[in-house]
């Protein structure tokens, strides 16, 4: 029994777990403007605190740049738009939730947004919730993921946003790898198994 729970421990290494890894992140958005500027992706990177000067509060990860920030309990990205649109990112173990946020009662005109993340960690990308379907496609090629939501009309935003909408995506992330440690004890753990069972087997023909 013992050697059971020793194997039962050394398999939750196995588990795969978005927690701890590192990951970057980008948040552009498309001009909305008269022809043929529309349509165009603003260069800076809303996610980055250095390109748009206050618009990253220090609650958020990325308040200290959008690279290599590792997964944990705070909210990975953030961005906010004097307070009255805001958008984020959070991360949890095998889960990606987006939200955009407009505090003003008369609305936030929502541009075209484009998000990129990577993370060597993320395989198998999939909508699980988008209740206001304001995500307009989503990918994952190798380690990075691409999400478009709220694609603009000609000289409009496609929309007014009232309130909060969410998006809520599942990862599959790659499993990760036992620690040596885990090995010996997994190794362990079934070579008492089957020296239990030897035992066991060689008693009952002395018994017999």
């Amino acid at each position: 029994m013992f050697a059971l729970v020793l194997i039962a421990l050394s398999a939750q290494s196995l588990h795969a777990d978005l927690i701890g890894t590192s990951v970057s992140g980008s948040l552009y958005y498309t001009y909305t403007g008269p022809a043929p500027a529309y349509g165009t992706v603003v260069s800076y990177n809303l996610y980055d605190p250095s390109s748009y000067s206050n618009a990253v509060p220090s609650i958020y990860g990325n308040y200290a740049g959008p690279n290599n920030i590792t997964i944990g309990s705070a909210t990975e990205f953030g961005y906010e738009d004097t307070s009255l649109l805001i958008i984020t990112s959070d991360f949890t173990d095998s889960a990606l939730t987006i939200t955009e946020t407009c505090q003003w009662a008369y609305g936030c005109g929502v541009f075209g947004d484009l998000f990129t993340f990577t993370d060597p960690a993320f395989t198998n990308l999939t909508l699980l919730s988008d209740p206001s379907n304001f995500i307009e496609s989503y990918s994952l090629i190798g380690d990075t993921m691409t999400i478009r939501a709220d694609s603009p009309t000609l000289y409009l935003t496609s929309r007014i946003l009232y309130g909060t909408d969410t998006a809520v995506f599942s990862i599959d992330p790659t499993p990760s790898v036992p620690e040596p440690g885990s090995l010996v004890l997994l190794s362990t753990g079934v070579l008492a198994t089957l020296g239990f069972a030897r035992c066991k087997k060689s008693r009952k023909k002395t018994q017999g």
